[in-house]
């Protein structure tokens, strides 16, 4: 699986360099791209609200995230929840707490659930189809924003996913996820430290 990933990063990088024409956000995303492949781990907090339409529930959860797969969440808030663990790895899961299970249900027809978010945000980052990038301001600063969807999909059709990243830091400030054009997931990460 490294040298996918390497694999994957010599790619990025070739093509950054080449620049085959492509647009500067374009090629701030390879980039970005390429410095996602190359970190060993991922740590900080996501405060989430999953909007189900009738009803909103905000999370907060500190997560740590080893590529290519590995990650472990834990809910920080709100109280009645505050301790569950979840760990995932590549297709497997345990949940941790005194025998507590956390269903919220499903948020999107592929069957989403607010636990999921973070880790289907962080795939979309280092595998994900990039289908549109752009500089945006966001709180005063130069931001690179990153759409994905598969490649054949159209835009507001399915399930996607956005990222907003710090041009400084090369990490993601907030996230979203939609469902046929409806936002379901929106995330702010607070705190990412990464390593290489």
């Amino acid at each position: 699986m490294r040298r996918i990933c390497s694999a994957l990063a010599a790619l990025a990088l070739v093509l950054a360099v080449a620049g085959c024409g492509m647009s500067k956000p374009d090629k701030a995303a390879l980039a970005l791209r390429e410095q996602l492949l190359t970190m060993q781990q991922l740590g900080g907090t996501a405060y989430l609200t999953a909007d189900y339409g009738l009803r909103l529930y905000e999370y907060a959860i500190d997560f740590d995230y080893w590529p290519p797969g590995e990650l472990e969440l834990r809910i920080t808030a709100p109280e009645n929840l505050s301790g569950i663990g979840v760990y995932l790895n590549e297709g497997s899961a345990a949940l941790r707490y005194d025998g507590m299970v956390v269903s919220t249900g499903p948020l999107t027809s592929e069957g989403l659930s607010p636990l999921e978010a973070v880790p289907s945000l962080l795939r979309a980052a280092i595998e994900g189809y990039m289908a549109e990038t752009a500089f945006e301001t966001l709180d005063g600063a130069q931001v690179l924003r990153i759409s994905y969807r598969s490649p054949e999909a159209q835009p507001g059709i399915g399930e996607e996913a956005a990222l907003w990243f710090d041009l400084q830091t090369g990490l993601p400030i907030q996230g979203e996820i939609l469902s046929d054009g409806y936002r379901v997931i929106a995330v702010t990460f607070v705190g990412l430290i990464s390593t290489t």
